[in-house]
């Protein structure tokens, strides 16, 4: 037969033809495969790739089998993708040939600046550039852009002509960039480049500047040393060296030599760094074809030639540099964005300038994604710095997410790649606010849900929902996952007909955290989830979420409630990031000090109230509107009483606190303030870290309860004492004196522990009720002898208490000390 050939414009015979059939079929084989040599791949694993291809328009296979028959008995070859280096130079090349094309079309000079033009190009396409799209770019940016500047020019000068004009420079303003984005311009910094060779070079250029180190050797431990201890950049290698002879091997890659024996150990234990090879010049040995794609199916990046050493080994930084930065680029789904603009002089110039500006790394999402991803722009800024406590729970996430980061450094050292980790513990602890820092100091897709999203009345859409999401989390991987109120689904199965859909959703759920572990260790999917329910049972011994669900997560992470050192910390850091000086370090030490058991999210509502009601009033935020709003939290509005009231419970309250100030027991706060259900009362000091009390401190707190009633007696006789008000102080002192009976073991070597209902409904009954009642009375007296010897003061300190309705612990110790 014969065809004819365009390019030479005659017939040719078949016989001297050979004819190459190119597809994009067999996706599901190269796909994903971005790191894979897949020119190596068998035959029959290409063939078999093609013929399950299925076309979507016609849900038919691509290829018929007899196609297919026929292609395997000839050559058949799979492409590996691109790597960035090789994109780098097609962008610059492309970007040459348009700037040469634009320059015979307009007559500037636009060469100057064209490689951060190359890079812009390369970078604004992230990690999906392609050879085919980066050259469209290269040509639809060059012709807008001079389009868009003698547009500008003309029309803001009026000018009918541009005949001065001789160049236009191309540029980037880095005055507003982050140090993130400068850095994929300049190059990598303060690398080391070892080199196994006789070759000698003292960097200069782009090495010089961003201080990179050529170091030369030709003693391989010594070479492997610095691999070992350097921050190395890539490798460089003369493969020829040793001293056995090459010319025996009928291939250079299977000779034994000294520089073989370093680039396999190489190769094998830093499989992250790019090796060069150097060949040509002085040396005896010539590489054929054959010999470097074996060598490059063996891990070689590429080859430097000894003639031309010092401009390949800076290409060779520059493709490495470009290569780094496009491996960030993909794995974190990010592209950089930028502006334009126009600048040039008022009258006509010889020289105008095109520069980048606003320049940016963002996350490209595709549309129907937006939804479940956290943006750049909504990722939170809250660092685990930020977030007060949960010290335990920081640290493991800083493991995991300097996992998601480098993943590879934690694999060489045998690591699985972890599938998440559960935080538990009380509301208001702060595990959303941790998933919130994991996502400001981790650099991969966070995905954020809650558990109650999934569910949908319709049968089967919640299973969907859970898959979905974890096939976004796949695609964008390295990802996490955050599922937030997960107890929504992962309660213990009971298989009960109303849990039905529940159980379902939670296989779903345990199927796909499972599949992750055998997913691509390079890129983990780690899942957060955050739950308020027990998880170990720390009262009653009892876990409320599923089993299986708990042996998914690597760790299980208890989110206590915040120490008085955190929760001082806490209000200190809210104070300082509304810059408000006027409240003092004495009062946040009191809110903290007497909030034992109260979570930061109740804190920051405290907080907000007194900032609220400083507001209203038009002035400053002071220490009297966080104590204020501390106790309208807690026990609401204050309500009104007369003067004979507020006298007779300043009296009450001054006698607890003095009673207990003198037992060693510090009160934090003394009011007589009118709230909810209390006339008053007296705050213990923070008492948080105390472990037991012993049978002394029992009985003292006996008498501090005890103490309200014991002052009114004394101020205002027996008669007036009787009233409602101590209710609770007895109730309380009650209480304590039948834990000392009855649980304790603590009067009159009795041993035996019972329970108080017990005790009550046994024929014990009285001979115990005799005991406490024994226990209160001479605790009573004691109290009365205590107050009647410190009249004078109680009458000072109440005095005190009428004019300012409370005081803080400070301010009572203050008084306390005071000579008078």
């Amino acid at each position: 037969g014969i065809c004819f050939d365009r390019f030479y414009d005659t017939n040719i015979s078949f016989e001297d033809t050979i004819i190459i059939f190119t597809t994009n079929a067999g996706k599901q084989r190269y796909g994903d495969a971005k790191d894979e040599n897949l020119t190596v791949l068998p035959d029959k694993v290409v063939i078999d790739a093609l013929a399950k291809d299925i076309n979507p328009e016609t849900r038919a296979p691509f290829f018929p089998p007899e196609i297919l028959s026929r292609m395997s008995s000839h050559t058949i070859l799979m492409f590996n993708h691109l790597k960035a280096d090789a994109l780098r130079r097609v962008v610059e090349r492309d970007v040459e040939n348009q700037l040469r094309q634009s320059e015979q079309e307009t007559g500037y000079n636009l060469s100057i600046g064209k490689s951060k033009l190359a890079k812009t190009v390369l970078y604004s396409m992230g990690g999906s550039a392609d050879a085919r799209n980066a050259s469209v770019l290269a040509g639809k940016l060059i012709d807008q852009q001079l389009y868009e500047f003698t547009n500008s020019m003309m029309q803001k000068t009026l000018w009918d002509n541009t005949e001065n004009l001789k160049q236009i420079e191309w540029g980037c303003d880095f005055t507003e960039a982050t140090d993130e984005v400068k850095e994929i311009y300049s190059g990598e910094k303060n690398r080391v480049i070892p080199v196994l060779g006789t070759m000698q070079y003292e960097p200069s250029g782009s090495l010089k500047e961003n201080d990179i180190i050529v170091k030369n050797t030709t003693d391989p431990d010594a070479f492997m040393e610095m691999l070992h201890k350097e921050r190395v950049l890539f490798a460089v290698i003369d493969y020829t060296l040793g001293s056995e002879s090459t010319e025996s091997s009928l291939n250079i890659a299977d000779a034994r030599t000294a520089g073989g024996v370093v680039f396999q150990k190489t190769a094998e234990e830093f499989d992250d760094i790019p090796i060069y090879i150097l060949y040509g010049g002085e040396s005896e040995y010539k590489y054929t074809d054959r010999e470097k794609n074996d060598l490059l199916k063996r891990g070689v990046s590429s080859f430097i030639n000894r003639e031309f050493y010092e401009n390949e080994l800076e290409m060779a930084y520059w493709d490495v540099c470009c290569r780094k930065v496009m491996n960030t680029l993909a794995r974190r789904h990010q592209l950089l964005t930028y502006r334009t603009r126009k600048i040039f002089d008022d009258k006509p110039p010889e020289a105008g300038k095109i520069e980048f500006y606003d320049l940016k790394l963002e996350t490209a999402v595709e549309s129907e994604d937006i939804p479940s991803l956290l943006s750049d722009a909504e990722r939170p800024n809250t660092k685990f710095n930020d977030v007060i406590g949960a010290e335990d729970a920081k640290d493991e996430l800083q493991y995991y997410v300097n996992y998601l980061k480098k993943p590879k450094d934690f694999l060489k050292r045998g690591v699985m790649p972890p599938k998440g980790i559960l935080l538990y513990g009380p509301p208001g602890t702060g595990k959303t606010m941790l998933a919130r820092a994991m996502a400001g100091e981790s650099d991969v897709v966070f995905l954020q849900t809650s558990a109650t999203e999934f569910k949908s009345q319709y049968i089967g859409e919640s299973e969907a929902s859970i898959r979905r999401i974890f096939a976004k989390a796949k695609k964008y991987a390295p990802a996490i996952i955050f599922i937030d109120e997960i107890d929504a689904i992962g309660k213990k199965r009971t298989g009960s007909e109303n849990m039905h859909q529940t159980e379902s959703m939670l296989n779903a759920l345990l199927t796909e955290m499972d599949g992750f572990r055998g997913a691509d260790s390079n890129r983990p999917v780690f899942v957060l989830a955050a739950t308020n329910s027990k998880v170990r049972g720390e009262s009653d011994g009892v876990g409320s979420l599923d089993d299986a669900l708990l042996r998914r997560f690597d760790n299980k992470v208890y989110v206590n409630l915040p120490k008085e050192s955190e929760r001082e910390q806490y209000i200190l850091k809210m104070l300082a990031d509304k810059n408000i000086t006027t409240v003092s370090g004495e009062a946040a030490h009191n809110v903290a000090e007497r909030t034992t058991g109260q979570s930061l999210s109740i804190l920051q509502t405290v907080f907000e109230l007194a900032f609220r009601n400083a507001i209203r009033r038009s002035r400053a935020m002071t220490d009297d509107d966080l104590l204020t709003a501390l106790e309208e939290y807690n026990y609401g509005e204050k309500k009104e009483r007369t003067s004979d009231y507020y006298k007779s419970v300043a009296i009450h309250e001054t006698g607890h606190a003095y009673v207990s100030y003198i037992s060693g027991d510090k009160p934090s706060y003394i009011t007589i303030e009118s709230r909810g259900g209390y006339g008053g009362y007296m705050q213990h000091a923070n008492q948080e870290d105390v472990a037991s009390y012993t049978r002394d401190e029992l009985y003292a707190r006996i008498r501090i309860s005890l103490a309200g009633r014991a002052a009114e007696e004394v101020f205002y006789g027996k008669e007036k004492s009787l009233n409602t008000g101590a209710s609770g102080d007895l109730e309380h002192a009650t209480d304590i004196a039948f834990q000392i009976v009855c649980k304790y073991g603590m009067e009159d070597d009795q041993l035996i522990i019972l329970k108080r209902d017990e005790v009550l409904q046994s024929a014990l009954a009285g001979e115990y009720t005799a005991k406490v009642n024994e226990i209160l009375k001479n605790e009573m007296k004691n109290t009365i002898t205590t107050i009647e010897n410190a009249k004078d003061k109680i009458r000072e300190i109440a005095d005190v208490l009428i004019r300012e309705n409370k005081l803080t612990g400070k301010q009572f110790q203050e008084l306390m000390e005071a000579d008078g």
